[in-house]
């Protein structure tokens, strides 16, 4: 498999952990790979993955021009610089790393996890060590990419 297929893999995994809807891209007909409906609140999100932030900057220009009025487009990458942080929040769409999405998806896991355990007997719920319950855990994703945390 290729590192860019490991990374959309990777990513449409992390939004399916947090409960969203996932639709792959059908073939080169669009520039995101996916788009992502987050049923509970409505969201959708347009999900490009890119290798290196060089090589994906005039296709980025492009998909915010073709980006359904009602979805905000994220780019998820290896890594970033704070310049390119800055010019994402300039141009009104979200850059974040994979390292950050597996570490949210990784949470999740978790908080659903207490979840199970809570209904199993007294003994097994207190074993594991987390505070957060899913409910909470799922709200982590909305809020980072509504900007109101950001990644």
């Amino acid at each position: 498999m290729s590192n860019q297929k490991k990374l959309i893999s990777r990513s449409t995994l992390t939004f399916k952990a947090f409960e969203h809807e996932v639709t792959m891209a059908p073939g080169k007909t669009t520039i995101w790979d996916f788009v992502t409906h987050d049923k509970r609140t409505g969201k959708k999100y347009c999900v490009y993955c890119a290798l290196e932030m060089s090589r994906a900057k005039n296709l980025i220009k492009i998909a915010l021009k073709k980006l359904p009025k009602d979805h905000r487009f994220v780019v998820v990458t290896s890594s970033f610089s704070e310049e390119e942080e800055t010019k994402a929040n300039e141009a009104g769409y979200c850059i974040t790393s994979i390292d950050t999405l597996n570490k949210f998806g990784r949470e999740m896991l978790d908080a659903k996890s207490v979840e199970t355990k809570k209904e199993a007997p007294p003994e097994k719920a207190e074993a594991h060590g987390t505070d957060m319950d899913a409910n909470e855990v799922l709200d982590v994703i909305d809020q980072a990419l509504a900007k109101d945390k950001l990644f």
